[in-house]
C-alpha cells in the first residue's frame, strides 16, 4: 500500500478519513435534531455525544451514550426495562404523564403506574428506532466515495513519484 516514506502512513487518505467523520458526526446531529423531538442539544445529549478517531487507516464514528443505539435501532419486542430509569427518563424529559381513556381522561397519573403501562407496551409491541446511522451513510455515500477514493488516489501517485525518482537516482 502507498505509505508516506517519512511517516509510514497513508497522508491523504487519513486526511479524507477526519474530513468523513466530521461530516457525518454532522449528519448525524442533524439527522436527529430534525427527526426526534427529545433530542438535548445542549452539549450533553446524544446529538453532542458523537466522536471520531482516526488510527492505521481505520475511521471510527462513535457515541459516548449507551442509549444510542436503542435511539437509532430501536428495541424489539419481549425485553422487560428497568422501571426506576424508565421513571428517570421521563423527568429528564419533563413528561408529564396522563391518563388517556376512561373515567380519569385527561387527569394526571403517577410515574410509577406510568412506568408499568409503558413497560407493558415496550414488552409487546417494542418500538422503532430512527435510523440515523444508516440514513445518514446512504445520503452520504457518493461524498465518502469520492472523498476517499480521491485521497487515495493521491497517495499512489505521490508513493509511485517517490519511488520512481528514487530508482532514478540509484541509475
Amino acid at each position: 500500500m502507498a505509505r508516506d516514506l517519512s511517516t509510514g502512513r497513508f497522508v491523504k487518505t487519513e486526511q479524507a478519513l477526519n474530513t468523513i467523520g466530521d461530516i457525518l458526526i454532522q449528519e448525524f446531529r442533524q439527522y436527529l435534531v430534525e427527526n426526534d423531538k427529545y433530542v438535548q442539544t445542549d452539549g450533553v445529549g446524544l446529538a453532542d455525544s458523537f466522536v471520531k478517531t482516526v488510527d492505521d487507516k481505520i475511521l471510527e464514528v462513535f457515541s459516548t451514550k449507551s442509549y444510542s443505539s436503542f435511539v437509532d435501532q430501536g428495541m424489539p419486542p419481549g425485553r422487560k426495562q428497568n422501571i426506576k430509569r424508565l421513571i428517570q427518563w421521563a423527568k429528564l424529559r419533563n413528561i408529564t404523564p396522563r391518563y388517556l381513556g376512561g373515567k380519569q381522561r385527561g387527569r394526571f397519573m403517577s410515574f410509577s403506574t406510568w412506568a408499568r403501562y409503558l413497560n407493558r407496551k415496550l414488552v409487546n409491541k417494542g418500538y422503532e428506532g430512527i435510523n440515523y446511522v444508516g440514513n445518514s451513510y446512504v445520503k452520504l455515500a457518493d461524498i465518502i466515495e469520492k472523498t476517499l477514493g480521491e485521497a487515495y488516489q493521491e497517495d499512489i501517485r505521490n508513493m509511485l513519484d517517490r519511488n520512481i525518482s528514487q530508482i532514478n537516482d540509484a541509475n
